[in-house]
């Protein structure tokens, strides 16, 4: 029970944290300037006030979720950005290979199109400095350490097998998102990463890619202003890039999973920091 009791607290207390801090922001406001502040009835209204602030909370509450995982041995950060572990030679195998993953399920996402509740936030967020920052920089850094770092080496040590740690982490981090349009792509991208960060034994390569996954999305949306209803590409674009892409992608992640040696974490007694409270 502990190897899944421990990645359902941390990523419920991600979440807490950011709402905490959301409301914190609002009641620091009111303190502030009590004469023009007033708390909003609408719901919308109180989104369009703290917007602006999104950007900082996000970068706050990832690094205070982060220093939990480390205060209760579910981290190790020696291992998690251990570079002398990566084969620096290939790195770029699973690089492209992750490339043509990350464009397939992007496209095959955007295809689909759940209903989507933080387009117009993400829009906002993207375009502010503190903003650009967690998205791009220290968001992708904390999730990894939070979802793959702390969650995966921790349910690998408490016995769970590589596949049920990557599910759990994946589907964790689809949750975490919040948002039915985020959730599908999140997911199978929490896959990669997952695998990535089990085959490679840290996060460099894993966060590597999420950082510019998310890069990619702030560009398309600054540059391209691919917003709002212009943020689809029409079907028929999604389908051509879909086929041309998913047979690269898997051939070249095939080669570097399973052609290669064998994954630096597949013997779960070299995950250590999360220390065992049961017997399995």
């Amino acid at each position: 029970m502990e190897k899944y009791l421990r990645p359902i607290v941390i990523t419920f207390l991600f979440e807490l944290v950011g709402t905490i801090m959301f409301y914190s922001v609002l009641v620091f406001l009111h303190l502030y300037d009590s004469e023009n502040f007033v708390f909003p009835n609408d719901p919308n209204e109180i989104g369009n006030m703290i917007r602006p602030y999104l950007g900082i909370i996000t970068i706050l509450s990832g690094i205070l979720t982060v220093f939990f995982a480390w205060a209760i041995k579910m981290s190790d950060f020696k291992k998690s950005f251990d570079y002398k572990s990566i084969n620096w030679h290939k790195v770029w195998i699973p690089i492209v290979g992750a490339f043509y993953y990350l464009l397939v399920f992007n496209f095959l996402s955007d295809a689909v199109r759940l209903p989507d509740f933080m387009t117009q936030t993400f829009n906002d967020v993207a375009k502010t400095a503190t903003g650009v920052l967690a998205i791009c920089i220290i968001g992708p850094i904390c999730e990894e350490l939070i979802f793959r770092e702390a969650i995966i080496r921790c349910m690998l040590t408490n016995g769970a097998t590589p596949k049920a740690a990557i599910i759990t982490s994946s589907l964790l981090f689809a949750i975490a998102h919040g948002n039915p349009a985020q959730m599908f792509f999140a997911f199978f991208v929490g896959i990669l990463f997952a695998m990535l960060f089990i085959k490679s034994g840290n996060i460099i390569l894993s966060t590597i890619m999420h950082i510019l996954n998310n890069s990619f999305s702030v560009i398309m949306m600054n540059f391209y202003h691919l917003e709002g209803e212009n943020q689809h590409f029409p079907v028929g674009v999604d389908v051509v890039v879909i086929l041309l892409c998913v047979y690269p992608a898997y051939r070249i992640l095939r080669y570097y999973f399973y052609e290669q040696e064998q994954p630096a974490m597949a013997d779960k007694k070299s995950a250590s920091s999360c220390k065992r409270t049961k017997k399995q």
